[in-house]
């Protein structure tokens, strides 16, 4: 009868560890595929983006003037960050939407007095510090004025932390907003996150 209780009660056990282990598996995996989702729609949604620009309020004959304010909007795509700034217009003068667009410009809205153009830049925004991969190890890399990555100090910012996963890897080659520090604190933070 005492063997029998015992067996009944390791059995109450495994069966209760078992539906332990299937529910929080089940969720675990549904919370990864989730998160993989949203990261894969905010991919095509900054890769699509420069669908959201028309046109249509543009008029192609209009020149730009020296009393004609520009705004321009850069999307840097590696962080995802647009950066929407006044910008001296003496380098448009005489430029028309053609002109713009063959230098690489959207132009979203365009009259006499003012222009507004958009284009994207295949990098990470300016004056940041970035996690990112030198060989198959981790290294800390700072974005110049036209976010251009560099590395500040040799000593400090190449590490001997390798990178965990392909997957890790492809990403921080690709770029994310997730490796995009504003200090050299957070990147290193980041970093120890790693290599522990």
């Amino acid at each position: 009868m005492l063997q029998r209780k015992n067996i009944l009660i390791a059995s109450g056990i495994i069966a209760f560890l078992s539906i332990a282990f299937i529910v929080s598996f089940t969720w675990g995996v549904k919370r990864f595929t989730n998160a993989q989702e949203k990261y894969i729609k905010d991919s095509n949604l900054s890769e699509n983006s420069s669908d959201k620009y028309t046109s249509s309020n543009v008029n192609s004959e209009d020149a730009i003037k020296s009393n004609t304010k520009v705004t321009l909007k850069i999307e840097y795509t590696k962080s995802g960050s647009i950066v929407t700034k006044d910008v001296n217009a003496s380098e448009y003068i005489g430029k028309t939407k053609s002109d713009l667009e063959k230098d690489g410009y959207t132009v979203e809205a365009m009259t006499s007095s003012s222009v507004t153009l958009y284009k994207k830049i295949e990098s990470y925004a300016p004056n940041k510090y970035v996690l990112g991969v030198q060989g198959e190890c981790f290294v800390i890399y700072r974005t110049d004025a036209n976010g251009n990555l560099y590395i500040e100090d040799e000593n400090r910012d190449i590490s001997n932390v390798k990178v965990p996963t392909q997957g890790e890897y492809n990403l921080l080659v690709k770029g994310s907003k997730y490796f995009e520090f504003n200090t050299r604190e957070e990147a290193e933070e980041k970093l120890g996150e790693y290599s522990s």
